[in-house]
Parts: C-alpha cells; structure tokens; sequence
C-alpha cells in the first residue's frame, strides 16, 4: 500500500500536476484581462484532471459529452476511477487501524504498572479480531493492485491501436499519432511503477549496471596506452622514412577523443536499456561517473613514462643533404 501511494503520488505530481502548472506560469504574461486568466485558469485545470484520469483530448471530450447527457459509460476509465477510489479508501482505513494501535501502545506507556496490566489484557483481546481483519484488507488491497495493473495493460493497448489508426491516416494527423503514442508511454510508464515486483526488478537491474560502472576493469582501463604506444611508434617510423611529409602527425590527441567518444556511446548504449522512470539525478550521477573515468584514463596517458620514440623527440625538418650539412657545419 505504500509503494502504491507513493508511485501514485509520484505520478500525479512529476508527470500531471507539475508540467501543466509550468506552463499555465510562462502563459500568464500574455494574459490581457481577467477572462483571459480564467480562461487558461480553466485550462489548466482541465489538463490536470485529463492527466490524472489518463485521458487524452479526444477521450475527455466524450467524457464531456457523456457526463453532460447524463449517461454512464462503461469505458476502461471509468473502471480505473471507481478501483483507485477502493483502494484510496483501503489505504485510508489501514492507516486509521496503524493509527490506533499506535496510540494505544503509546498511552500504555505511559501508564502505572496497575494499568498497564488490564490495558494489555484488553488490547491482547483485540489483537487477534484486528490481525484478522488487517489480512482480510490486504488481500482485498492485492487483489484490487491485479485488477488494476489488468486494466491498465488494456488501456495502453487501447491507445496503441489508436496511435496505430491514427499513423495509417492522413498525414495531417501524424501530430495526432504523436499525442497518442506519449499518452501510451504515460501509461506503460505508470503501469511499471505501480507494479512493486517489476519496479524493484529494475531497480535491481540499474544498482548491477551502476556498480560495474564504478568499479571497471583496471586491464582495460591500462589497454589503451598500449595500442597508443604502438600506433605512435608506427607514426614515428612511417615519419622518419618518408621524406615529402618530414612532421609526424600526432596521433595521441585523436586517439584519446576516439577513445573518450567510444566510452562515452558505450555508457549511453548501456543506459539506453534501463528503465523508462529514470530521474533526472540518477541521470546527472551517470553522466558524473563517465566523466570521472574520462578524466581518470586521460591522467594515466599524462602520467605514463614516454616511449623511445617520445624521446627521441620530433624529425628535423631539413632534408637529408641540409642536415647533413648543418651537422658537419657545427
């Protein structure tokens, strides 16, 4: 019942509540009257009560029409209100029955050693009536979670042969495809929170990715300065026989950007099969720790010993005879 309240609370406040407040804000300037105001006011309001009952615009317009007729529809909406009113209510009276009990084993400490007798006679009583009814209510609670994440599984596929109709239509309504499939990952993304088993799982999944990432390989992170070391040693053979293009090229600094770029995609590719409720800090933590290793293989590349050819230092740019020359001249 926790996880419920707080995934649900999660939902309706990050992807409901807080986007269409963001832009009922930056809308306000443009207002000239207040009918203006009122008017997106309404709006505003409107969308919150849309996204929160998981309708898209076509979907409330006939709840509109229905609710002003006077009908009642028997749609997979309306069968989500009515289940999470249930469980609200289930989740109210648990609370109550977690209140009472703790305020009675509050006041029994407080209680003399006299009182404290008949009180725990009395609650020892109770407890077994109250433990009876507590499983009655989280099985009925259980039951109502598969009944909801059913109904959900149904919804999304509802709006995924809508986005589908609306993708084989004109192509005047690929906006309309477009709303339809973000309405879908809403959904799909709702359903996995709410699911305690499938969100843990893939928590489970980005703690395993998370902690490979933080401790890599010390081998593979010493690999790289050796395939520098053999391509500068290349370059600096091709250099010393080749006449027309006397400067060797430096090859290091490529090197490390191909290097940092290959593991930067390879994080990216790597984050890319998380989760889709990924939080803008888990994202800011992946992205600190591919800096870190990109600033920890470019120390090793700085702090290495320099090969012979890096000793050495760069070819003369004279030619041959010149130098020849300027050796016998000293």
């Amino acid at each position: 019942m926790l996880h419920f309240s707080r995934h649900w609370l999660h939902f309706a406040h990050q992807e409901v509540i807080r986007p269409n407040w963001v832009l009922f804000y930056q809308s306000i300037h443009r207002c000239r009257d207040v009918d203006e105001f009122l008017a997106l006011l309404w709006q505003c309001i409107q969308q919150q009560h849309d996204g929160l009952f998981l309708y898209d615009a076509k979907e409330a317009a006939a709840a509109a029409a229905a609710a002003a007729s006077g009908s009642s529809s028997s749609s997979i909406n309306v069968q989500l209100h009515g289940l999470i009113q249930e469980m609200h209510e289930t989740c109210t009276s648990m609370a109550s029955r977690a209140e009472f009990r703790f305020a009675a084993v509050a006041e029994q400490q407080l209680r003399g050693p006299d009182d404290q007798e008949a009180a725990s006679e009395a609650i020892g009583g109770s407890s077994s009536s109250s433990m009876i009814v507590v499983e009655e209510q989280r099985q009925a609670f259980r039951r109502q979670m598969l009944q909801l994440l059913q109904l959900l599984d149904s919804k999304q596929s509802e709006v995924r042969a809508a986005a589908a109709a609306a993708a084989q239509a004109a192509s005047s309504s690929s906006s309309r495809s477009r709303m339809q499939l973000d309405h879908c990952l809403a959904i799909r993304s709702l359903r996995l929170r709410l699911d305690f088993n499938d969100f843990y799982e893939h928590q489970r999944q980005m703690s395993s990715v998370s902690a490979q990432q933080q401790t890599p390989d010390r081998a593979g992170t010493r690999f790289p300065s050796l395939l520098l070391q053999q391509q500068l040693a290349a370059a600096c053979n091709n250099s010393s026989s080749s006449t027309s293009n006397p400067y060797m090229p430096d090859k290091r600094a490529d090197a490390l950007g191909s290097m940092s770029q290959r593991s930067s995609d390879e994080a990216v590719h790597a984050a890319s099969g998380g989760p889709v409720f990924m939080t803008k800090l888990q994202q800011q933590l992946l992205l600190q720790q591919q800096q870190q290793q990109q600033q920890q293989q470019f120390a090793e590349e700085l702090t290495r010993p320099p090969t012979a050819c890096e000793a050495s230092g760069p070819p003369s740019p004279l030619p041959l005879g010149q130098r020849a020359g300027a050796a016998s001249a000293q």
